[in-house]
């Protein structure tokens, strides 16, 4: 018997340590998240317009990232499969912020591109809209921003270089007009208090030439007066990069007499303002690999991020855009019907 055991043991000895090995690599986290090409979807029976659904026919699609929280095998998987990329949590989560308050942040992101496409594609179509709100309300810092320590969540901005900020975009709008480096003033209210700050503003990540005050908006307590019934429902997809899409599908369906091009399938990224201005996004090289998979004729992107699509070298046609007329202008000119027939959908 104890022959036996001898010839055994071994063997366990192994199994445990195959076993231990596994729950190292499966338990422990990595300290960093695993993005992935994601899905390219198309928007069209996301959008009801007075009380109307699509009808048939594809409509503009979003493009996605897949994102998860990585373990160390998740991150070793990563390191190894050529259209993964890893990037440190720190990137993702703000301070003292967990992944169920990200993807909440990234939640209220979502709805609030929605209801710019909607603002923007009704006055794109003609239509009288408004935006209307009480300030901006900082719901996050980054980590590096010169404004730690200056600014708290639940703070309200309501003017920044002597002019008023009553929605986001105001707010953004009068920050592009700086540089990194350049000291801007902002007025806020705290807990029914004003008062009076000047930060000094950092650089963009993905574009060191743009200035950031490193804080997460959105706008307080907002009222979008609208002419028309829309809804929009995005199901699970978070974030903001999905404004693009929406406006163009919305242009569509609100123009039946001048619609898009029916023989392009477009897909793209980018975020919306109020301006009609298309601004920068991330995960783009994932997403220029969702769209062929898909496959898209056509990848609208922002302009800021046109190299890092064309750098994948994928076998799709890239257009970079500043505008939401950019975007309309390229389908028509990628399209051999110019004008032509609706994408197959009338609202």
């Amino acid at each position: 018997m104890i022959g036996r055991w001898k010839d055994i043991l071994p063997h366990i000895k192994s199994a445990v340590s195959i076993l231990v090995i596994v729950a190292i690599l499966w338990f422990v986290p990595s300290g960093y998240v695993l993005n992935m090409p994601g899905s390219a979807v198309d928007v069209a029976p996301m959008i009801v317009i007075d009380g109307e659904e699509a009808t048939s026919g594809q409509g503009v699609m979003l493009t996605t990232v897949f994102t998860r929280e990585a373990n160390l095998a998740v991150a070793l998987f990563g390191l190894l499969y050529p259209r993964a990329e890893l990037r440190p949590r720190t990137v993702y989560l703000r301070e003292g912020e967990d992944f169920d308050q990200y993807f909440e942040r990234t939640r209220l992101m979502m709805l609030e591109s929605q209801n710019v496409a909607k603002y923007v594609a009704l006055r794109e179509a003609g239509f009288e809209a408004r935006i209307e709100g009480d300030g901006v309300e900082v719901v996050s810092l980054s980590q590096t921003s010169p404004s730690v320590g200056k600014l708290v969540p639940g703070d309200v901005v309501v003017a920044a270089g002597g002019v008023e900020t009553i929605i986001t975009d105001d707010l953004l709008a009068v920050v592009a007009q700086y540089s990194p480096g350049d000291e801007l003033d902002l007025v806020f209210e705290r807990e029914g208090q004003t008062q009076e700050i000047t930060v000094v503003l950092m650089s963009a990540d993905d574009d060191p030439q743009r200035a950031l005050i490193g804080i997460g908006v959105v706008t307080n307590n907002p009222r979008y007066v609208f002419p028309r019934d829309i809804d929009i429902d995005a199901g699970a997809i978070g974030g903001p990069s999905a404004g693009l899409a929406f406006t163009l599908e919305l242009i569509d369906r609100l123009l039946p007499d001048d619609p898009l091009p029916a023989d392009v399938r477009v897909a793209c990224t980018g975020t919306v303002n109020a301006r009609a201005e298309v601004g920068s996004v991330g995960g783009v090289p994932l997403k220029v690999w969702a769209a062929q998979r898909a496959g898209a004729d056509l990848f609208i992107v922002p302009r800021a991020n046109y190299q890092d699509a064309l750098d994948v070298g994928a076998d799709i046609k890239v257009v970079p855009v500043d505008t939401v007329k950019d975007a309309v202008n390229a389908v028509r000119e990628h399209s051999s019907e110019g004008a032509g027939a609706a994408l197959g959908r009338v609202a």
